[in-house]
């Protein structure tokens, strides 16, 4: 039986999406270990809250078509950007509507399903922070931290694990 290592890439696009350098360097990162990329990237669905007053001074409901729309165009391009690093089976990108209450939740949900996961991190992207911490805490699974200035390189000289004695932890390590 031919067995392929399956890793997990998510990318938030609400308010921001993160930094193209680190989402190029976790998808090289990743397909660095061989085999297969699988990026999803998720976009917003904001709930409305009817109130007489939302659209009286401010349209409140134009700004939340607006954000949800930014975050499915933000889908589109990081889908272009992560297409151009190589071709199926390699390389698969999906997109997925949330509500946003529930991205984290999805996100680390999706993670359990795969053999690792492969995170672009940045520091100055909150939402890209609790995306990671939402996936690291929530799924169980594997997680890699790539940073923007990662570089592709042939073996890795260091590896740092956070492990919190959990046996699911246990597991994964």
């Amino acid at each position: 039986m031919i067995t392929t290592r399956r890793t997990y890439m998510p990318l938030a696009t609400y308010p921001a999406a993160v930094a193209d350098e680190a989402v190029l360097a976790a998808a090289g990162f990743a397909l660095s270990l061989g085999g297969a990329l699988e990026v999803m990237t998720f976009s917003v669905d904001i709930p409305r809250v009817p109130s007489p007053l939302a659209s009286l001074l401010i349209d409140i409901p134009g700004l939340v078509q607006a954000a949800e729309d930014k975050s499915k165009s933000e889908c589109a391009r990081l889908q272009g950007l992560i297409r151009g690093l190589g071709a199926p089976p390699a390389v698969n990108c999906t997109s997925r509507e949330v509500l946003l209450s529930g991205l984290l939740d999805a996100a680390a949900a999706e993670a359990r399903y795969y053999d690792l996961a492969v995170l672009p991190w940045s520091r100055d992207e909150p939402s890209a922070q609790h995306l990671i911490e939402a996936v690291v805490f929530g799924s169980g699974r594997p997680a890699i931290l790539v940073p923007g200035s990662a570089r592709p390189v042939g073996r890795l000289d260091h590896i740092a694990i956070a492990w919190d004695a959990s046996r699911v932890a246990a597991r994964a390590l």
